[in-house]
């Protein structure tokens, strides 16, 4: 018999029995419908998590920080870069690193060390990089835009150093000071916090164009999300404390959330595994109602056997026609639940403010373990359909 006949006759069944059909595909429609809503929004809500806590990472790497410590703070003031291009060679030669380069900075959040010098005051000073108008001033004015933009030699400096230079603060407004080998005008002083640790601030542009591009004190190692970002951090930081260009001068450390990340992961894989064993339980108590179906169909349709057996179909033919229709009806339940899962995903990412991930990997194999059951719970009614004889069927 051709696949496509037996298909219509399958579905003929199925429609004629419409009700009982439905209430016996209810347990593979939920299980299902369990296992996709869960790993969908599961997936989801573990990249959002991720990039919350690795912003610089995607759903196929994820970025860990490295970073170099070093032992003499004085270290800092010889503007030296934390890593080589051989430290950066030696790492991209691990085979789970997709990439290796320096960390991007915040604008408002840069930091360099120079030698100052403004009258009585020398020494190395830490100083801010602004990259957008800087802090509030007490006197003179702020770093603006247009210094920025136009890559002005101004400063703008804390009051313990206006102090040294001159009781009197206001007086250092319009001074020049030295920092390096440049010259820079001084257009404000701003009340200095205890917290604080820098001195100056300086237009970034600024001090790029007359200082250069200093290096990041960190390092971004982006990886393969198919191996655990804190084990591979752990191994750069073993081989920088044994080979890396500053290992003498201090110490090399994975500072970044991607513990964090691989046990969010972790968790979550555990949550699905425990869900698909639940909605396994359903499908195959899914399965016994579909066995019951199908031999309560062989017995309802007992004449039709009967008759198709007398006509010359062969044992064969008749179980193939009731096992087809069990795959039928468990492939039918199985896209519906699939479907439903997929709607239910999506409600929950709505509300929950972030973006669900179907997982069609997931998906076919749920549908395909319905489809399975199907075929196993079909094939006993199946087979007892052909083991009656003919006389007693047409009776």
């Amino acid at each position: 018999m051709k696949v496509i006949i037996l298909l219509e006759t399958a579905l003929k069944a199925i429609s004629k029995n419409s009700r009982r059909s439905l209430l016996t595909m209810l347990g593979l429609i939920i299980g299902t419908a369990a296992v996709i809503t869960i790993v969908s929004v599961g997936r989801g809500y573990e990249k959002y998590q991720t990039s919350q806590l690795l912003p610089h990472s995607d759903g196929d790497t994820i970025q860990t920080t490295i970073s170099f410590s070093p032992t003499d703070s004085s270290f800092e003031d010889t503007n030296l870069a934390y890593f080589s291009s051989v430290d950066m060679d030696m790492i991209k030669q691990i085979e789970e690193v997709v990439d290796v380069g320096y960390e991007e900075e915040d604008h408002d959040d840069m930091y360099r060390s120079q030698a100052v010098k403004f009258q009585e005051y020398q020494q190395s000073t830490k100083m801010q990089l602004l990259g957008s108008n800087g802090k509030q001033v007490s006197y003179g004015r702020t770093i603006t835009k247009e210094d920025i933009i136009n890559q002005n030699k101004v400063v703008v400096i804390s009051d313990d150093i206006a102090k040294q230079v001159d009781e009197t603060i206001e007086n250092v407004i319009g001074q020049s000071l030295e920092i390096g080998a440049e010259t820079f005008l001084v257009v404000g002083v701003y009340g200095a916090s205890i917290s604080e640790t820098f001195q100056m601030q300086i237009p970034t542009t600024s001090y790029e164009y007359y200082f250069g591009n200093s290096k990041s004190e960190k390092m971004a190692v982006t990886i393969s999300n198919q191996f655990s970002s804190s084990m591979v951090g752990k191994q750069i930081v073993e081989l920088l404390n044994k080979q890396g260009s500053m290992r003498s001068l201090g110490t090399y450390s994975n500072s970044s959330s991607a513990a964090l990340v691989d046990s969010l992961s972790s968790m979550f894989q555990s949550l699905t595994l425990l869900i698909s064993f639940v909605g396994g339980i359903s499908l195959f108590i899914s399965g016994v109602g579909v066995m019951n179906m199908i031999y309560t169909s062989v017995s309802e349709r007992t004449k039709e056997i009967g008759i198709r057996r007398a006509m010359g179909a062969t044992e064969r033919t008749i179980q193939m026609q009731f096992l087809f229709e069990g795959l039928t009806l468990t492939f039918i339940g199985g896209m519906i639940g699939y479907v439903i899962g997929l709607l239910l995903a999506k409600i929950i990412s709505l509300i929950m403010s972030f973006d669900f991930i179907p997982d069609l990997f997931t998906a076919a194999i749920a549908i395909a373990i319905s489809v399975l059951i199907g075929l196993i719970f079909s094939y006993f009614p199946s087979k007892s359909a052909t083991e009656k004889d003919i006389v007693e069927l047409v009776k």
